[in-house]
């Protein structure tokens, strides 16, 4: 990696684990946020592809925003990412190290026991963790299905 992008957290190996736990945290943030609200917008009668086209081309245009959104935009969570076991076992770990530390991580908290019933769910455990799109839609009452399991993540 070129220089200006390696960063020196210090001689603890305990840090550079902690900012990777921060990034994926917020990592799996985004994935909530663009469910949650990619599914309003649908609720309300838009396009979720032409709303997310229209967020990732001015406040929110960024790799994880367009990347996960367009699996969860076209509810593509085909396996081969980032699995659903691998989100979940960083949503524990971030909620140890939460509390190791005394940190207030609502949003922590969250996901992780989103990432725990979805990760038991037999029709997305398999697939990418942009799946917890599908657990978030099937607590709105919509059926906890993948458009598609073939097509591969472009980002």
């Amino acid at each position: 990696a070129p220089a200006e992008r390696c960063f020196d957290f210090g001689d603890d190996a305990g840090a550079a684990a902690a900012a990777k736990l921060t990034g994926n945290f917020m990592i799996a943030g985004a994935i909530e946020a663009l469910a949650e609200g990619l599914d309003l917008a649908e609720g309300h009668g838009l396009d979720r592809q032409q709303v997310l086209r229209m967020l990732t081309s001015t406040i929110f245009d960024c790799a994880i925003y367009r990347g996960y959104g367009d699996r969860i935009a076209r509810r593509d969570h085909s396996e081969g990412g980032f699995s659903m076991a691998n989100g979940l076992k960083d949503a524990r770990l971030i909620r140890d190290a939460a509390a190791a530390t005394r940190t207030a991580m609502p949003l922590g908290a969250h996901l992780a026991a989103s990432f725990e019933i979805a990760a038991m769910d037999p029709n997305i455990s398999h697939l990418d963790w942009s799946a917890l799109a599908l657990h978030v839609a099937g607590l709105a009452g919509a059926p906890p299905t993948p458009a598609s399991t073939s097509a591969a993540f472009m980002a």
